[in-house]
């Protein structure tokens, strides 16, 4: 086989019920000349012996066998196992559309782009076929427009495994080893080295819902790392007068994020990081009231978290 030109990196902890089917959707690419990369991050449920399993049936596929060290150790060394000018990243329990790298690979050639995108749909489990318009949309957009889309979320997001990356630049911005929300740590700095992006208004990957992933989880202390990402995200781009309301405006959606995780769970303890990030919101009040990214409705909960928590946590009820 000649050189891949798409790397598609898989870490792989404890998936052995999901993984044969999302390696599948991998192997089922029109775009064949691709290597697939299964980074097994220490597993203990039969899934290091199945990706041996895989990688004998298909010799695009690559296993890399590590100690347990979690996603963004995987990812890391997934990139630096890689030998293709392309990066993709794929979750060990979702699914991709046949023509996905194919697509993406074309357009960001085409456009001599540093990063080429997709959009995504949640499902609730890999036979679920998924509903949506045919119609296809391109566009393309400086490194400038690119970031202003990710901090509005204007039809981009910070998920890893909608977007084909230069692998040339994203060695340069590593994943955040131990950290949860790792793709918010990686997206801003490879965007602040992206010169043009394409986009494909087109849903090619499918993100399968399950129970026990972050959104549905009570929080935990680790969960302050999403803080973390875009405090420093707000550093990198504050001195820019095109980027300052954006980066402000992300940095008080991650407070309000995990407040509302805080408030929603059952037997809540952390107290004191509980108070910091109230007293953080209500010192920004009045900036977040004239931040023109912040919607109304949370105008309106951040003043009743002004004059009361209670009543803060009761329109979060009613959300």
């Amino acid at each position: 086989m000649n050189k891949a030109l798409i790397s598609v990196i898989i870490p792989v902890y404890n998936v052995k019920d999901y993984l044969e089917d999302s390696v599948k959707s991998v192997r089922n690419q029109t775009l064949k000349n691709i290597e697939i990369i299964l980074v097994d991050d220490g597993s203990t449920d039969g899934s290091s012996e199945l990706c041996d399993r895989l990688a004998n049936e298909d010799a695009r596929i690559k296993v890399i066998h590590k100690e347990n060290g979690g996603v963004s150790d995987a990812r890391n060394v997934g990139m630096e196992g890689s030998n293709a000018e392309y990066i993709g990243f794929v979750d060990s329990d979702d699914f991709i559309e046949p023509n996905m790298y194919e697509i993406l690979y074309r357009e960001i050639e085409d456009s001599k782009a540093d990063l080429a995108y997709c959009d995504y749909q949640n499902v609730e489990n890999i036979t679920d076929k998924p509903k949506y318009s045919e119609k296809k949309e391109k566009f393309v957009y400086s490194g400038e427009e690119i970031i202003k889309n990710v901090l509005y979320s204007n039809n981009i997001t910070m998920h890893l495994w909608t977007k084909l990356y230069k692998k040339e630049i994203a060695l340069k911005h590593k994943f955040p080893v131990g950290k949860t929300y790792e793709d918010a740590f990686f997206t801003i700095p490879y965007f602040l080295d992206c010169k043009k992006a394409v986009e494909i208004r087109q849903p090619l990957y499918r993100y399968v819902k399950r129970q026990g992933s972050i959104v549905n989880s009570p929080y935990t202390k680790s969960d302050l790392a999403v803080l973390e990402a875009h405090k420093i995200n707000y550093n990198l781009l504050k001195n820019n007068p095109k980027f300052l309301e954006g980066a402000e405006y992300r940095l008080y959606w991650s407070n309000f994020y995990i407040l509302d995780r805080m408030l929603k769970t059952d037997n809540f303890d952390d107290l004191e990081n509980k108070e910091k990030v109230i007293k953080f919101l209500k010192g920004r009040y009045i900036d977040i009231l004239k931040n023109k990214y912040v919607k109304n409705p949370r105008k309106l909960a951040m003043t009743m978290l002004m004059i009361n928590e209670n009543l803060y946590k009761l329109l979060l009820k009613l959300k």
